[in-house]
């Protein structure tokens, strides 16, 4: 679907903008099935076996947004306090990463954890996925998408990512932790 309007306004004049919206896509995750469900306009394209975060470091709970999409990241426990030297340290490219949280949780491949793959979880917080079915997410999604996580002990919070849809709609209209409400 594609949208077009123009604004007008105070400022250097006239601005257009001009869009294409894509289709409905949700990848839905279950910590207690560890099945990931990718969803296009609520049809089911595919079920994938899935590993979420561990006990020490679970995966956020919530509705959160695609923030973008890398084929590869090197992922560093330094970012959150676990340097070389210490347990638990890792530093680690991967492969096919779909991001949609600031603090650094993706949907990825993730080739040594498959055998925990929809059964155990194992992961820093991330969704792991076999390298095939991580790169053909990869390929389906855009950012903007939503990824759906239930059935964690951890809710992700409101301002890491694009949160928006944590919100209740009175709070979002109250201005909720990110947004101002102008009354004139």
């Amino acid at each position: 679907m594609a949208w077009t309007w123009a604004t007008v306004g105070t400022g250097t004049g006239d601005r257009s903008l001009s869009l294409t919206v894509g289709p409905k896509q949700i990848l839905e995750v279950d910590n207690k099935t560890h099945v990931a469900k990718a969803y296009q306009n609520d049809k089911l394209l595919r079920s994938m076996p899935a590993s979420l975060g561990k006990r020490s470091t679970p995966s956020s709970s919530g509705t959160m947004v695609v923030i973008n999409t890398s084929q590869k990241v090197t992922m560093d426990s330094s970012t959150y306090g676990v340097t070389k030297g210490m347990p638990g340290y890792y530093k680690e490219d991967v492969y096919w990463d779909v991001r949609y949280t600031w603090t650094g949780e993706f949907v990825h491949g993730a080739p040594w954890s498959v055998d925990d793959q929809g059964n155990s979880n194992v992961s820093h917080g991330c969704v792991n996925l076999s390298t095939t079915n991580a790169k053909w997410f990869f390929n389906l999604t855009q950012p903007g998408d939503l990824i759906h996580i239930i059935n964690t002990v951890h809710t992700v919070t409101p301002n890491d990512g694009f949160t928006d849809w944590q919100l209740t709609w009175d709070n979002y209209l109250k201005g909720g932790t990110a947004y101002t409400t102008v009354q004139m």
